[in-house]
């Protein structure tokens, strides 16, 4: 089933990736002055916001872990996953609009990795071979 922490917007406030695409154009502007060359563009401290970002997410993750929603494990490498499909689906909408996941294709990748890859009737690494 779905999992609250993936579907649910408890105070209608929106997601990242919701926020992502209403200012779209910002976030463009962004990420080029970022990566681009600096051409005179202003100075934008984009690592500040990504760690930012970062803190805000594993807060989440240590929360997780300690009110049973997270199995308990390596809380550094489950916030930088979490991270890591954000990056993807920004680097996707602003740079490869065709390709964007969209919220849909963005909680399908985050059920992935909140469900998992491997299969619990074959956790003990047991492979099935054909």
């Amino acid at each position: 089933g779905e999992r609250p922490c993936v579907r649910e917007d408890p105070d209608g406030a929106g997601t990242g990736y919701d926020l992502l695409i209403e200012n779209r154009d910002l976030a463009r502007v962004g990420y080029a002055i970022y990566f681009g060359p600096p051409q005179g563009a202003p100075f934008f401290d984009y690592d500040a916001f990504h760690l930012k970002l970062q803190e805000a997410v594993h807060v989440l993750v240590r929360e997780g872990i300690n009110n049973g929603e997270f199995r308990d494990g390596d809380a550094e490498a489950m916030t930088l996953s979490i991270v890591a499909v954000q990056t993807l689906a920004t680097q996707l909408e602003l740079s490869r609009a065709e390709l964007s996941l969209g919220r849909e294709g963005v909680g399908r990748l985050l059920d992935v990795l909140f469900h998992g890859l491997i299969n619990p009737d074959n956790a003990k690494g047991k492979r099935k071979r054909k």
